[in-house]
């Protein structure tokens, strides 16, 4: 519950005092929660039922849980490669845990492609899609070069934000991919 609270708290762009002054709680308490060192109240678990009912952040907290439950590799983050989410599978598949990457900063070859996509206007709001080969991942124990495929979207409130969905490669796809490899960019329709 508390990695929730963090995404819920996140996906509403309030700070830990916003989020307990309307609350009407302490920024202390919320820490604690977002720690997993105590769970809120019924009654608190109602406020923050109200506070995000009928807004349109609502939607984005179902994006958010969306990634979680994919099926495959995928994580969701901001335009400054902060992970705000990640699919259950990419979290044991990596042995990393969902609360470990969650908040973490992409880079290397993330940075490489959010630059390729900046100078494509994906960031632009112009709806862009970018396909390449990532670095290697230790997937179930084994490294393993990831294909990714980015798509941009935005929140409710405008603010930007990537999809990633990747899959391992084959050992063939692996022998031809050699590094950073931008496969496919091209307009979404």
């Amino acid at each position: 519950m508390s990695t929730n609270l963090l995404a819920l708290r996140r996906t509403l762009g309030l700070s830990q005092a916003e989020f307990a002054k309307r609350l009407q709680t302490t920024q202390s308490t919320v820490c604690r929660w977002e720690k997993g060192h105590v769970a809120p109240s019924p009654e608190m678990r109602a406020k923050m039922a109200r506070l995000v009912a009928g807004t349109p952040a609502v939607r984005d907290w179902h994006v958010l849980r969306t990634v979680r439950a994919h099926p495959g590799l995928a994580k969701l983050f901001d335009p400054t490669l902060e992970i705000l989410e990640v699919s259950q599978h990419l979290a044991v598949a990596t042995g990393i845990g969902r609360e470990n990457l969650t908040g973490r900063r992409l880079s290397g070859v993330f940075e490489r492609a959010l630059k390729e996509a900046e100078d494509a206007g994906m960031l632009s709001g112009v709806p862009i899609s970018l396909e390449f080969v990532g670095p290697m991942l230790p997937i179930r124990g084994c490294e393993a070069r990831v294909a990714w495929s980015w798509t941009m979207m935005s929140l409710s409130y405008g603010a930007p934000y990537i999809l990633a969905q990747g899959r391992p490669l084959r050992p063939e796809e692996d022998a031809a991919a050699q590094g950073f490899t931008v496969v496919r960019m091209g307009l979404e329709i």
